[in-house]
């Protein structure tokens, strides 16, 4: 089976929404200090147009979701997380 597969530029702006202040500083620093080491480790590096599994946006998109913890605020965060991403450079 093959592993599903998203450009690094997701990747990159799904995180970049973490640090963006949409959040409170103590939320922000509590998303980005549970995310996966191997996650945090791998973000400086990631190149826009190289492929990478889609678990890493997977972990992030969660992150955001379970902030609130209520549909209709998660819903909300996520299109807010959405709306930060630049279209395909």
């Amino acid at each position: 089976m093959t592993t599903p597969m998203l450009r690094g530029y997701t990747v990159k702006q799904t995180y970049t929404f973490l640090e963006s202040g949409y959040y409170p500083p103590d939320v922000q620093r509590r998303l980005i200090d549970e995310l996966p080491t191997e996650l945090k480790a791998l973000i400086p590096t990631i190149k826009p147009s190289e492929w990478y599994p889609r678990d890493h946006v997977t972990v992030l998109l969660r992150a955001i979701a379970n902030v609130k913890r209520d549909e209709k605020n998660s819903y909300d965060d996520l299109v807010a997380s959405g709306k930060t991403s630049p279209r395909r450079p």
